[in-house]
């Protein structure tokens, strides 16, 4: 079987991981669209036609080495959404296209959009930081005003609740943006257990948020 790629390793590969397994447990196909710094460079042939970049990882999930690749498909204006739409028409077969792209990326590429973005994150204040860095410049450059946050966390650990309370509340103190919902993963349980009821919720609202 294909073997998950080495940006899959990291706490935001965990996370793409969990949220494919509860995808795939509605019957959606996820093409994982990997734009972010730490992604391996895209297939050549990738360059000319996306399609030709899609690995497949499970029934049920493919991936998209995209680094670099969203820039391809910037406008007069600036926006990359056009990236959007290639997506689609590589890989009609998606039911989701969860793309992992740095901030300003996605600022690019959803301003204005009807999106949710999901902020990923362990319970490392470096993380932490980053994460509310990400919802400052998606919210001021992108107007994207509501959020929500995906935490690795130890089930015993005591900072978790805290992590997502400060979040919420420094977005609504100082961007005027809300947490909507948050979810802590378990980094050591199995990428393909059943997903809890929580993550379930998080996804559903998720699509329900992204729909036309």
């Amino acid at each position: 079987a294909p073997r998950p790629p080495p940006s899959f390793d990291s706490t935001a590969g965990v996370l793409l991981e969990r949220l494919c397994t509860a995808f795939a447990e509605l019957g959606l196909h996820t093409l994982v669209v990997d734009a972010s710094e730490s992604a391996p460079a895209p297939r050549e042939l990738a360059l000319m036609d996306l399609a030709e970049g899609i690995e497949p990882l499970a029934p049920q999930m493919s991936y998209l080495a995209a680094r670099g690749l969203p820039v391809r498909h910037v406008d007069t204006h600036g926006s990359t959404a056009g990236f959007l739409q290639a997506l689609a028409d590589a890989a009609p077969h998606a039911g989701v296209l969860l793309v992992h792209a740095g901030a300003s990326d996605l600022a690019r590429m959803f301003a204005r959009r009807d999106v949710r973005p999901l902020l990923l994150a362990d319970d490392r204040p470096n993380a932490v930081m980053h994460a509310y860095a990400a919802m400052k410049l998606l919210a001021l450059r992108a107007g994207l005003m509501e959020h929500d946050l995906l935490l690795t966390a130890a089930p015993t650990s005591p900072r978790a609740e805290r992590i997502a309370q400060q979040i919420a509340a420094c977005a609504d103190a100082y961007l005027g943006a809300v947490l909507r919902d948050w979810v802590r993963i378990d980094p050591a349980g199995c990428a393909t257990d059943a997903p809890d009821a929580a993550l379930r919720r998080l996804v559903r609202e998720l699509l329900v948020a992204c729909e036309p």
